[in-house]
């Protein structure tokens, strides 16, 4: 970041699960880890402001790897709390970081991104 303060500009992008937003019952490690990086981003975004530096975090959605080590009976339940009913892929994480990072989101900054198959919007389900 020295060198990003030294030009007067710079991006940060934080990866971070989506449980920071949307907390998931028995898995509290994940979730307070999650949840200071969600705090982390908002700080950084203020403060590092005078040396021209952005910080947003992308919060990413269920991932195969995280539907991989989950019990096989419970893997559809998961996705069933999706609106895309699928994991993230990992192209659209890095699309999702890539424009944070990009000069499109020049205003952009202490936000934070659900790339999360619509989790964070409270998909209703007809049951």
């Amino acid at each position: 970041m020295q060198n990003m303060a030294l030009r007067k500009n710079g991006s940060v992008v934080n990866i971070t699960p989506v449980w920071g937003l949307t907390p998931i019952s028995n898995h509290s490690p994940v979730v307070a880890v999650a949840a200071a990086v969600v705090g982390m981003t908002k700080m950084w975004g203020v403060e590092l402001k005078n040396e021209g530096i952005r910080v947003n975090a992308v919060a990413a959605g269920i991932t195969a790897e995280e539907l991989d080590s989950t019990p096989p009976g419970l893997q559809k339940n998961r996705l069933a709390h999706l609106a895309v009913q699928r994991p993230v892929a990992p192209d659209e994480l890095a699309s999702a970081a890539f424009f944070l990072a990009s000069g499109a989101a020049g205003y952009i900054t202490g936000a934070l991104l659900p790339v999360d198959g619509g989790l964070c919007a409270g998909y209703a389900r007809s049951f």
